[in-house]
């Protein structure tokens, strides 16, 4: 018995130091490995070796820069950002990691998070060459087009829009979009003129808050009644995002005035990113929505909720093309789109929306974008469509 328990007791020791060594042996293994891989640029065999690794236990600093490095040269960016977040959690001075986050949060379009990083980053990443030069504008969108429907009652409309977005102080975002708008059908002349406002407020941590303010002024003559109705109408919306490697979460809510008829409204979003690249992305936006009318009750939120859905398809077929597919459905009442910067205010309700996006990058600056949709509308004795054509022309300065 006293030798069996020896024998048992020196075994054990033996697995003990063996397992010991294989760990120190697999630790090596795993920093030895991951380096030749990334002095080599493999980046296909880093990512599968880096990312067993972890799965294994194994995170460290200069992994997780590694496996962030060939996620970022795969123009993988989402998933890039992600590993260098971490590695910065673990080293937060190391410049080159710094500069690595930067431009993968850049190329991934989060431009506002990017910049307040750069702005705040503890080694001072702003001062980084190419980061100080870069313009506070991200861009300039002009878009013109017309609408044409399929009943004769209603004449073709025509609408100018401009958009801009920069950068206050690399602290938040701004979004400008003017557009004029202007339609003759048989009940009247439409004229409108909207001004839409957006900031985007990086949270930290891959969360923003959106507050958006549109303003709609509308003159509608109509020869069948006397005098000119004017309409001066507003919508105030709010959402909070969340980024990650494979996905955006987005939800919130806005109040609208628009035609005189007082409406609540709350979305959630969901935008996935398979690859963890910007290239094929597809999501859902689903609204709930309550329309306050003269003869609703005091309280509006014990109106019925009404729903809208829209799904959406992007991909890139092919280097520097852009294709997106989009659907939108609806009932009872017009809404407002995408945190209030898309304001129906016919009073024809839209039922459906089919369209379609195809945008081509001319150059890294230039961006030429034609768009088409097909409107269905149902008015109060009859349904018509409208045909919607609009070119855009989107200047990038940085």
């Amino acid at each position: 018995m006293y030798h069996s328990e020896k024998i048992l007791t020196f075994a054990l020791c033996w697995f003990a130091v063996c397992a010991h060594s294989q760990q120190r042996q697999t630790s090596f293994d795993v920093e030895a490995r991951s380096f030749e891989y990334y002095s080599q640029s493999k980046w296909d065999q880093l990512i599968s070796f880096s990312n067993k690794a972890l799965a294994d236990g194994y995170d460290y600093f200069y992994l997780r820069y590694r496996l962030g490095v060939a996620y970022y040269y795969k123009g993988r960016y989402r998933l890039a950002a992600a590993h260098f977040k971490k590695a910065l959690y673990l080293n937060s001075d190391d410049a080159d990691t710094q500069v690595y986050l930067y431009y993968s949060l850049l190329f991934s379009g989060r431009i506002d998070e990017a910049r307040a990083f750069a702005a705040h980053s503890p080694n001072g990443a702003v001062n980084i060459p190419n980061v100080k030069q870069i313009s506070p504008v991200n861009f300039v969108y002009a878009e013109g087009g017309a609408k044409i429907a399929n009943n004769r009652a209603y004449g073709p409309a025509g609408y100018f829009q401009v958009n801009l977005s920069h950068t206050v102080r690399n602290n938040f975002g701004l979004l400008h979009a003017a557009s004029a708008y202007n339609q003759a059908e048989s009940r009247g002349v439409i004229s409108q003129w909207q001004y839409f406002i957006q900031a985007s407020v990086p949270l930290g941590k891959g969360w923003t808050f959106s507050p958006s303010l549109h303003s709609v002024n509308l003159t509608f003559s109509s020869p069948n009644a006397a005098g000119v109705f004017r309409y001066s109408d507003l919508v105030a919306s709010g959402m909070v995002s969340k980024s990650t490697p494979y996905a955006d979460f987005s939800g919130g809510g806005g109040y609208s005035t628009v035609l005189a008829r007082p409406q609540y409204l709350q979305f959630v979003t969901v935008a996935l990113y398979p690859r963890g690249k910007p290239d094929f992305s597809f999501g859902i936006t689903l609204y709930t929505h309550q329309n306050n009318t003269q003869d609703a009750i005091v309280n509006a939120w014990s109106l019925p909720s009404f729903f809208a859905m829209s799904p959406y398809l992007y991909f890139t077929p092919v280097p520097r093309l852009l294709v997106g597919l989009n659907y939108f459905r609806n009932s009872n009442y017009n809404i407002t789109e995408m945190n209030g910067y898309l304001v129906n205010n016919s009073i024809d309700l839209t039922l459906a929306r089919y369209g379609g996006t195809i945008a081509y990058a001319i150059s890294p600056r230039w961006d030429l974008t034609a768009l088409y949709s097909y409107e269905e509308k149902q008015a109060t004795t009859t349904q018509y469509s409208y045909s919607i054509f609009s070119f855009a022309l989107k200047f990038k300065p940085l």
